[in-house]
């Protein structure tokens, strides 16, 4: 499978879902993606200032886009969706806001 930027996926490893932020130079040189991590509650993203909608999998879920990680491709079990792009611009612009001395 080769991963694609703003892919909506499903994790293989723990079912939960995540939106794939790294880019196509990434994905030709390394066996890594970068995610962010996607949560279904509404409660639980309460609790993040900047959680940012994405519709995937029949479901409205929430993107945290502070909570970013790296794992192996081999984690992407299905891809459930796609973000829009001005929901990943928003991801990353917080991401980047949020890392950003």
């Amino acid at each position: 499978m080769t991963p694609e930027r703003g892919a909506v996926i499903q994790r293989g490893d723990t079912q939960g879902y995540a939106v794939l932020i790294s880019n196509s130079m990434l994905h030709q040189a390394s066996d890594v993606v970068i995610l962010c991590t996607v949560v279904r509650s509404t409660t639980m993203a309460a609790h993040f200032p900047h959680a940012i909608g994405v519709d995937a999998a029949d479901e409205h879920l929430l993107a945290i886009p502070v909570a970013v990680h790296t794992v192996p491709v081999s984690v992407i079990k299905a891809v459930v969706g796609q973000a829009t792009d001005e929901q990943l611009r928003d991801i990353v612009r917080v991401l980047h806001a949020a890392t950003s001395p």
